[in-house]
């Protein structure tokens, strides 16, 4: 079953409230506000046929969305303080690509398309 925006929107929300220690009591960073506003902003201007299967909060206070298809996973993470990256693992054989960017770029759902639409032998 496809994810839909709204359950996305719902899995964000509920990671923008995450407090200091939602990991297991002693690590777990909440997640910065302006790396909410970006993933806010990248799920509302993502189409419908590339939004991503999860979003999951990171313990440093950062965010990874992920898509998987077959033996293809991709994930994009917004780093807190340090831009994001882009990586692409062929999980059959373990060939994979990755691509750091200081800040968050403007472009960044261009990049997402690109990279889902890119093979990976």
């Amino acid at each position: 079953m496809k994810t839909t925006r709204i359950t996305l929107i719902n899995e964000l929300e509920n990671i923008k409230h995450l407090s200091y220690g939602w990991e297991n009591g002693e690590y777990g960073e909440p997640i910065n506000e302006s790396i909410i506003e970006d993933a806010y902003r990248i799920l509302n201007d993502i189409h419908d046929e590339y939004l991503p299967n999860t979003i999951i909060p990171t313990s440093p206070g950062g965010i990874v969305f992920s898509w998987i298809h077959g033996n293809t996973n991709f994930s994009l993470e917004l780093h807190p303080g340090t831009g994001c990256s882009l990586h692409k693992v062929n999980t059959k054989n373990g060939n994979h690509l990755g691509e750091q960017f200081d800040n968050i770029p403007h472009d960044i759902v261009k990049k997402i398309v690109f990279w889902l639409d890119l093979s990976i032998q």
